[in-house]
Protein backbone atom coordinates (compact mmCIF):
# COMPACT_ATOMS: atom_id res chain seq x y z
CA UNK A 1 0.00 0.00 0.00
CA UNK A 2 1.40 3.49 -0.98
CA UNK A 3 1.18 6.28 1.85
CA UNK A 4 -0.71 9.05 0.60
CA UNK A 5 -0.10 11.35 3.61
CA UNK A 6 1.37 14.38 2.88
CA UNK A 7 2.60 14.91 6.34
CA UNK A 8 4.27 12.40 8.74
CA UNK A 9 2.55 10.70 11.64
CA UNK A 10 3.83 11.36 14.76
CA UNK A 11 2.36 8.81 17.87
CA UNK A 12 1.52 10.40 21.08
CA UNK A 13 -0.62 9.18 23.77
CA UNK A 14 -3.00 12.11 24.81
CA UNK A 15 -5.98 11.54 26.84
CA UNK A 16 -9.08 13.30 25.09
CA UNK A 17 -12.63 14.07 25.28
CA UNK A 18 -15.08 13.38 21.90
CA UNK A 19 -18.31 14.99 21.17
CA UNK A 20 -20.42 14.25 18.34
CA UNK A 21 -22.67 17.25 18.25
CA UNK A 22 -22.55 20.38 21.02
CA UNK A 23 -25.29 19.02 22.53
CA UNK A 24 -24.17 15.65 23.14
CA UNK A 25 -22.10 13.91 25.88
CA UNK A 26 -18.27 13.32 26.01
CA UNK A 27 -16.69 10.37 25.14
CA UNK A 28 -13.21 9.84 26.58
CA UNK A 29 -10.83 8.88 23.58
CA UNK A 30 -6.94 8.69 23.39
CA UNK A 31 -5.35 10.25 20.81
CA UNK A 32 -2.51 7.69 19.50
CA UNK A 33 -1.19 9.64 16.71
CA UNK A 34 -0.98 13.24 15.04
CA UNK A 35 0.16 15.12 12.04
CA UNK A 36 -0.74 19.02 10.72
CA UNK A 37 -3.98 17.87 8.80
CA UNK A 38 -5.30 14.66 11.32
CA UNK A 39 -4.80 12.22 14.52
CA UNK A 40 -6.23 9.20 15.17
CA UNK A 41 -7.76 8.40 18.16
CA UNK A 42 -8.77 4.86 19.77
CA UNK A 43 -12.14 4.40 21.99
CA UNK A 44 -14.98 1.53 22.78
CA UNK A 45 -17.33 3.43 20.20
CA UNK A 46 -17.68 3.01 16.37
CA UNK A 47 -17.90 6.67 14.89
CA UNK A 48 -19.50 7.32 11.72
CA UNK A 49 -18.12 7.92 7.80
CA UNK A 50 -18.04 11.68 7.65
CA UNK A 51 -19.41 12.59 11.45
CA UNK A 52 -18.39 15.95 13.08
CA UNK A 53 -16.08 15.52 15.69
CA UNK A 54 -14.82 18.10 18.03
CA UNK A 55 -12.31 17.25 20.36
CA UNK A 56 -10.99 18.62 23.64
CA UNK A 57 -7.31 17.43 24.55
CA UNK A 58 -4.20 18.98 26.94
CA UNK A 59 -1.63 20.04 25.20
CA UNK A 60 0.70 18.92 27.36
CA UNK A 61 2.44 22.34 28.35
CA UNK A 62 0.15 24.34 25.70
CA UNK A 63 -2.87 24.35 27.33
CA UNK A 64 -6.37 23.13 26.31
CA UNK A 65 -7.44 22.61 22.57
CA UNK A 66 -10.89 22.78 20.99
CA UNK A 67 -10.54 20.75 17.35
CA UNK A 68 -13.13 20.15 15.16
CA UNK A 69 -12.69 17.27 13.09
CA UNK A 70 -14.70 15.06 10.43
CA UNK A 71 -14.43 11.39 10.64
CA UNK A 72 -12.42 9.93 7.49
CA UNK A 73 -12.20 6.05 8.57
CA UNK A 74 -13.06 3.76 11.64
CA UNK A 75 -12.50 0.62 12.00
CA UNK A 76 -12.09 -2.44 14.86
CA UNK A 77 -9.04 -3.01 16.25
CA UNK A 78 -8.36 -6.89 17.79
CA UNK A 79 -5.60 -5.89 19.73
CA UNK A 80 -7.01 -2.85 21.29
CA UNK A 81 -10.52 -4.50 22.05
CA UNK A 82 -11.71 -1.12 20.56
CA UNK A 83 -12.03 0.92 17.68
CA UNK A 84 -9.69 3.14 15.73
CA UNK A 85 -10.95 6.60 14.11
CA UNK A 86 -8.86 8.61 11.99
CA UNK A 87 -10.44 12.56 11.92
CA UNK A 88 -9.36 15.69 9.76
CA UNK A 89 -8.91 18.47 11.05
CA UNK A 90 -11.73 21.09 9.73
CA UNK A 91 -11.69 24.90 9.46
CA UNK A 92 -12.58 25.76 13.17
CA UNK A 93 -11.00 28.29 15.47
CA UNK A 94 -7.71 29.19 13.48
CA UNK A 95 -5.90 30.01 17.12
CA UNK A 96 -6.54 26.66 17.92
CA UNK A 97 -5.48 24.97 14.62
CA UNK A 98 -1.96 26.85 14.83
CA UNK A 99 -1.84 25.67 18.56
CA UNK A 100 -1.97 22.08 17.55
CA UNK A 101 0.41 22.90 14.89
CA UNK A 102 3.14 24.10 17.09
CA UNK A 103 2.47 21.07 19.42
CA UNK A 104 2.60 18.72 16.41
CA UNK A 105 6.14 20.62 15.24
CA UNK A 106 7.60 19.68 18.85
CA UNK A 107 6.36 16.55 18.78
CA UNK A 108 7.72 15.52 15.64
CA UNK A 109 11.18 17.62 16.20
CA UNK A 110 11.55 15.39 19.23
CA UNK A 111 10.81 12.12 17.37
CA UNK A 112 13.64 13.19 14.71
CA UNK A 113 16.20 13.54 17.73
CA UNK A 114 15.11 10.49 19.12
CA UNK A 115 15.97 8.52 15.64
Amino acid sequence: MIEQREWRRVEVSLPAMARVSARGKGLKVEIVNISPQGLCFVCGKEFCFADKVELTVELQGMGLARLLTQVTWSGFLEKEKGYATGVKVIADDQEEREKFIRFYNLKLLYAVRQG
